[in-house]
Parts: C-alpha cells; structure tokens; sequence
C-alpha cells in the first residue's frame, strides 16, 4: 500500500512516527504540534493511512458495515493489524529501524498493534484518545455514534456543513465555526475526504476485535492519554488500554473531549517529552 508521508526534523534524530484517527489526514496533525516536537530533538513522521487523503485506496468499494457489526469480520476488506503492517512497511521506506510510536483514536489502535505485533520497531508508544477493542470499554455516546455511523450527504457542500456540525460535537468547548477549524475541515474535504474509505477504516476498527490479550505482551514504554469528556471513545478505552499494558502509565484530561486542543497543547506535549525521554 502506498502511503503519503511527510518527514521533519534531522535524519540521525530518533523517530517519532504520528498516527492519525478515522478519516483524518495527516493535517490533523497541525505544524505547531509537529514543530515542538521537532525541536525536542526528533525527527517526526506523519502520515495519511490507506483509504483517507493522499495515499492508496483498498480495491472493492463500499463495505457492508453492518454485516461487520453483527459479527461477519470477513466482510471488512483489512484489519488495525493491516494498517499496522503499513506502518512498518513505510519505516522501512523511510530506512528507519525503530520509532516512537503516538497514535490518536483509529490511529492509536494502529500503535497498540504495531507495539503488539512488530515489538523490534516500536521504541516506545503513546496511545491517545484510544481504546483495546474490547466491547465493554471505550463506547461512544449515543451521538457519538450517530457521527460514527451516519452517512455524509453526496453534495460536497453539505457534506462539509455535516462534517462542521460532527466536530463542534466531539470537539472540546469552545468550539467557533468560524474560526480555522472550519476553514481545515473545508480543506481536508477537497484534499483527500473518502466516504467509501472511511467506511472501510470503520469496518477495519470493528472487525478487529479484542486486543487486549496481544497488549498483555506489549514491552514499548507506554503512555496513554484519554479526556474524561471523551463522547465518540469513553475514557474507559484508554483506562482498559493503561491496564492491559504492563508498566503503562495513564495521564487524564478533565474535560477534554475527542480533540488536541491548542490551549492544552503544553500540558499534552509536557507528558510526550517526558515519556520520550524516559523511553530514549
């Protein structure tokens, strides 16, 4: 599969890989963000996943999410553990042996995976806003679902109106429309937003399963970062997640939701510092 990635920072400098959630490209990750990283002393990856943005797309068109949901996980075209081997296969691109692994949501899933799965390329893993996979943690709200599930409308225009209206709900207040955020969420839509795709990332996340017995092995330094106002992954998710890792230490946000806020963005890189260095 072929991924679009950018690359910052200088080349002998530990890798940090950033692994993005459901549907996001790799602007969700946002320049300030990647840039005090950067100049910790990392050279950071950020990525957009198959089927969002400007990387490939899987062949076989729309899945058929429901038969996915009741329990037919062969109808989902790849798995977080597929996306995970992506993952490796652009390190190994890149000729990067080993990175930090941060993962947010759909993309912490991915980490967990990949930490699981390929343990000699993970130096150490942040797990954000993410959850195990087991079906009694990490459930959205009932309108988290709905944003979850419910199908954007055909016409680009609405599709956007429906794709503001879905952040101002997962996204922690104060949420202005017409701030940027509005202006990125327009862009991304034109950049590289597919409907179709996310709907295969979705079944992916859905016909995964539980991965909370493979974590039990996880030997990365881990950290996990959940907000207490999380509506679309209850911060049971990331508790399951801290618990079902040995060693993982869980940082809590009150009040943050599914977002990284820019006010909180001190606090958030504080504690990614602190696991990075610890973990060098």
């Amino acid at each position: 599969m072929q991924l679009h990635a950018e690359v910052f920072g200088r080349e002998d400098d530990p890798a940090v890989v950033l692994v993005a959630g459901l549907a996001q490209q790799v602007t969700w990750w946002r320049m300030g963000f990647v840039h005090a990283i950067v100049v910790g002393g990392y050279r950071v990856i950020r990525f957009d996943n198959r089927d969002i943005g400007l990387s490939g797309r899987t062949p076989g068109g729309k899945v058929n999410l429901a038969a996915v949901e009741f329990g037919d996980a062969d109808t989902a075209p790849y798995t977080v553990e597929t996306m995970a081997d992506d993952t490796v296969q652009l390190l190994d691109d890149l000729r990067i042996d080993r990175a930090h692994m941060i993962g947010y949501s759909l993309g912490g899933m991915v980490a967990q995976a990949m930490a699981a799965k390929h343990p000699q390329r993970v130096t150490s893993l942040v797990s954000m806003m993410s959850s195990t996979g087991a079906p009694d943690v990490g459930r959205p709200t009932p309108e988290g679902e709905r944003v979850l599930y419910a199908p954007l409308p055909a016409a680009p225009e609405r599709a956007i109106a429906q794709l503001i209206a879905d952040r101002t709900l997962w996204s922690t207040p104060p949420f202005d429309e017409a701030t940027d955020t509005a202006a990125w969420i327009r862009y991304e839509y034109h950049r590289g937003y597919d409907t179709a795709g996310v709907g295969r990332q979705i079944a992916a996340l859905r016909a995964s399963g539980d991965r909370t017995p493979s974590l039990a092995a996880v030997a990365a330094p881990t950290l996990v970062i959940h907000g207490t106002a999380d509506p679309l992954i209850d911060v049971s998710g990331g508790r399951a997640t801290a618990a079902a890792i040995p060693g993982a230490r869980l940082v809590e946000f009150p009040g943050l939701a599914h977002d990284l806020p820019q006010g909180l963005w001190p606090q958030l890189l504080r504690e990614i510092h602190t696991h990075l260095e610890s973990a060098s």
